[in-house]
């Protein structure tokens, strides 16, 4: 080893240290060299150079044929890992360790699995008893005689000794200097020391030094001659020593380490459940709920003046180009009753329809058809829901269906999953909610457009139908009573064969060119019962009616028919002005897995049974998220200024240990993995414990406190928070946290080991 032209200078805040002053100097391979001087001199300073733990401000230290100040900082964690053994003065224990694992590091280090090389430099230095202490047990002098057991033990090419006999008695003091001599006949000993005696006792070389200069030099070397590369073997750190490291600084600072887990447990949980407020997202809260029940459709309607209306040709164009790439189905309402039921026949089952209820226009890509596509006026295809019903109904599929007295073939079955309710708790209200949106596409027969609605073909099947299911808002235009939502049922006269209560009423009259005899469920809804004026009267009670095509219709009320259902008849003409006019007004279908599905159910108006709960949730949600967040900012605050408080307890209290690592070979990235190692610890389990809240415990307790109240107990339900929501609040108190120790870490670690030990 050489130093060439060595010095350093501390530049305090009045004055300025030349504690080095241009100094170069040989040592050869082996012996025991004493530094010896008077305090101040220099030789402290000398040490920390030739052991790589502090930075000259001029010259180099050349080991072999490899200079240490001008190589990778990579090179250095080599030299002092493998090929320095350093003893300190101030011993530079590991305090979370024991007096055992202290002596062990090294060799951990260096990568080996025999330690027996501690048991014998142990009983070499008289410290076999305590071995298993900690070393706030022991004695200075124990310390002192565990350091330079620690120094001796990866059996370096190098020892560095600062006063290692500075705390020790003098019988003592032999043994560690008998030792080092004994250890320099085959390695170079370098002895920093005030000993005189002790350096002329033992030494085979004493340099004495004064303001930085050598002052004297018993064996002067001209030159190192030795210029072969020694190799630095970099150090090495399992994870299961980075464990016990962080196992031993956890119980070191248990006060500590409870408020950081506790506090990294309790933020992610208000957290969570603030964030899943803040960033609740209907379609996606709507789209789990679907999978979890089996819903697979979403069913789209224009809002207009609190109504759920149809979609006309043009709004179907606009939606259709406001998401490329979405199937958008279109589904009209209808009537067809292939067999008459009641609850109480034999064959009766209440999941089988005996009505087909919707037309669904074709579109390739939505449906997957066994057979062929629907491309005439004649030709539909079913679902196989339909053809289940059929086939429990009717006994068999038929080849065609008679609608509206004219037969349609039946040219392909669409394949749905249907079969997954046969099973189903139709109890369960979400359930039996799924399954009843499902049916605007279960319970369909599918058309091409044209054959469905084309006003100029009389064979489209429009102009060939005779009923139309409506659902129709009311208003009593005599009393202002309004009532929503009522399905009614609308025939041709010709259709419908009934007797007319009525006997002031002569046939079907006619009121300004629409005719009309409504139920008498409709009218006892309504308030009128039987208490009516036949048309021919002024007084006749009129309806208005709007159905959900936005068409607006008023009628008197003619006559009064008995019927268990809510049923308008109208005149055959009119009747066929009626449908020909709804042409292009029906509801559009999307299923759960279209490419803009969250984009369509956040923008559009959805009508599925239980998509109102959802919504509701959402609309309450909508009017508190500005506060939601001022929580959620001020909590962040409150992280931050937690973090930076804690990391810098953390860091005053942990820089005299990061120093001595540091010193020992380890880099800043293997010094700083335990204490990440104990805050991923607290945030794994406070994301573990807050996920299990924030998803299901919290939405359960919401549901408890709303057991009384049915809507709002299905309106909690609804309280989803979604995965990445959890993730992306734990991600942020992972990032906080850490990135401010590293941070601090990062400041502290721009000084060499020696700065950090003695906190310069």
């Amino acid at each position: 080893m050489r130093i060439n032209n060595l010095s350093k200078i501390y530049r305090g805040k009045y004055d300025t240290v030349k504690a080095l002053n241009d100094m170069t100097l040989n040592f050869d391979e082996k012996g025991l060299v004493f530094i010896v001087g008077v305090s101040g001199s220099g030789k402290s300073t000398l040490m920390n150079m030739l052991s790589g733990i502090d930075k000259p401000s001029n010259g180099d230290v050349i080991v072999g044929g490899k200079s240490l100040y001008d190589q990778e900082n990579g090179e250095m964690f080599g030299y002092r890992n493998s090929y320095v053994g350093l003893i300190f003065q101030d011993y530079n224990l590991i305090d979370d360790l024991d007096v055992y694992d202290n002596i062990k590091l090294p060799l951990e280090l260096l990568g080996k699995t025999d330690f027996s090389k501690v048991d014998e430099v142990a009983k070499a230095i008289d410290i076999e008893d305590i071995l298993h202490h900690k070393v706030n047990e022991i004695s200075s002098g124990q310390m002192q005689r565990v350091a330079i057991a620690r120094a001796l033990v990866k059996d370096a090419n190098i020892i560095l000794a600062d006063e290692p006999t500075g705390n020790l008695d003098s019988t003592n003091g032999d043994i560690v200097l008998n030792l080092l001599k004994e250890v320099s006949n085959e390695k170079l000993v370098v002895v920093i020391t005030h000993d005189d005696y002790a350096a002329h006792k033992f030494g085979d070389r004493i340099i004495e030094i004064e303001d930085g200069k050598i002052l004297s030099d018993s064996k002067p070397l001209a030159q190192d001659l030795d210029n072969t590369l020694p190799e630095f073997r970099q150090p090495i750190v399992t994870f299961k020593n980075q464990v016990r490291f962080t196992k031993s600084f956890i119980k070191r600072y248990l006060a500590r380490s409870l408020t950081i887990f506790i506090t990294l447990l309790l933020i992610p949980i208000i957290g969570a459940i603030l964030a899943g407020y803040g960033f609740f997202d209907v379609a996606k809260t709507y789209q789990s709920h679907q999978k979890k029940y089996g819903g697979e459709y979403v069913v789209l309607a224009t809002e207009k003046r609190g109504l759920n209306v149809y979609f006309d040709a043009d709004l179907y164009t606009d939606t259709f180009n406001a998401y490329p790439g979405s199937k958008l189905i279109q589904v009209f309402n209808t009537s067809i009753v292939f067999k008459e039921v009641n609850e109480t026949d034999e064959d009766y089952d209440s999941f089988y329809t005996n009505e087909i209820k919707h037309v669904s226009i074709y579109q390739n890509g939505f449906f997957k058809i066994d057979g062929m596509e629907p491309t005439s006026t004649d030709e539909i295809v079913i679902t196989d829901y339909l053809e289940a019903s059929l086939e429990h109904y009717l006994g068999y599929t038929p080849d065609r269906l008679n609608i509206y007295g004219h037969n349609y073939e039946i040219v392909g079955i669409a394949d749905t999953n249907y079969e997954k309710f046969i099973n189903a708790d139709m109890s369960d209200d979400f359930t039996r909610m799924a399954f009843e949106d499902n049916m605007y596409i279960y319970n369909s027969i599918i058309m091409d457009e044209a054959s469905y609605g084309d006003p100029t073909d009389s064979k489209s099947f429009v102009r060939r139908c005779t009923q139309y299911k409506e659902i129709f808002f009311c208003k009593n235009v005599n009393t202002g009573e309004t009532m929503k939502d009522i399905e009614i049922t609308v025939y041709t006269q010709s259709a419908k064969s009934v007797s007319v209560m009525s006997t002031s009423v002569r046939g079907y009259p006619t009121i300004g060119g629409k005719t009309a005899y409504f139920s008498t469920a409709l009218i006892q809804t309504l308030g009128f019962g039987n208490n009516y004026r036949g048309a021919v009267s002024k007084n006749a009670p009129t309806m208005t009616f709007y159905d959900r095509s936005r068409c607006a219709a008023n009628f008197q009320i003619g006559g009064v028919f008995e019927s268990d259902k809510c049923e308008i008849i109208l005149a055959d003409s009119t009747f066929r002005t009626y449908a020909v006019d709804k042409v292009g007004y029906g509801r559009l279908v999307i299923s759960t897995n279209d490419k803009n599905y969250n984009k369509i159910v956040n923008n559009e108006n959805v009508i599925n049974n239980s998509f109102v709960y959802a919504n509701s949730i959402n609309d309450r949600i909508k009017s508190t998220r500005i506060a939601i967040f001022e929580v959620l900012f001020a909590v962040l605050v409150i992280l931050i200024a937690f973090g930076g408080f804690i990391n810098s307890y953390t860091l005053s209290n942990e820089k005299r240990k990061i120093g001595i690592k540091y010193s020992l070979g380890l880099s800043r990235k293997k010094i700083v993995t335990p204490y990440i190692l104990e805050y991923s610890l607290y945030i794994l389990i406070g994301f573990v414990i807050s996920f299990g809240i924030a998803k299901f415990g919290f939405p359960f307790i919401l549901r408890l406190l709303n057991m009384a109240d049915d809507f709002a107990y299905k309106e909690a339900t609804f309280f989803y928070i979604s995965v990445a929501v959890i993730v992306g609040w734990n991600l942020t108190i992972a990032i906080i946290m850490i990135a401010s120790l590293l941070l601090m870490i990062a400041t502290i670690m721009r000084k060499s080991p020696v700065e950090i030990i003695k906190d310069i």
